[in-house]
């Protein structure tokens, strides 16, 4: 078994143990017009919440994603996309976010 903070690897996903199994981590990112906002977060409901605010101060036509990711299974520093969790955009017309989960 993995002490907290080692690294653990299974079918070229990494984590890192935290006694609780492996850490989900999600980003986020939003793109209107030529401006974007991104981050990282353990908490899904965290990241949707990053989203949904950056859309709201956003112009309409914005949008953005939150996806599952893994550590690079190679040490490289960057995540290795694993799933497309939401979708979300400011609606043009009403100025409202819409979501889809995916």
């Amino acid at each position: 078994m993995k002490q907290d903070g080692e690294v653990a690897m299974c079918r070229g996903v990494s984590w890192i143990a935290h006694g609780r199994g492996p850490y989900r981590i999600f980003t986020w990112d939003v793109r209107a017009g030529d401006r974007g906002w991104s981050g990282v977060t353990d908490d899904r409901d965290a990241a949707m919440r990053h989203l949904h605010q950056a859309l709201r101060d956003s112009e309409p036509g914005g949008q953005g994603a939150i996806r599952h990711v893994g550590l690079d299974p190679l040490g490289r520093a960057r995540y290795v996309h694993l799933d497309t969790v939401a979708e979300a955009w400011r609606d043009e017309r009403t100025g409202a976010v819409v979501w889809r989960d995916t």
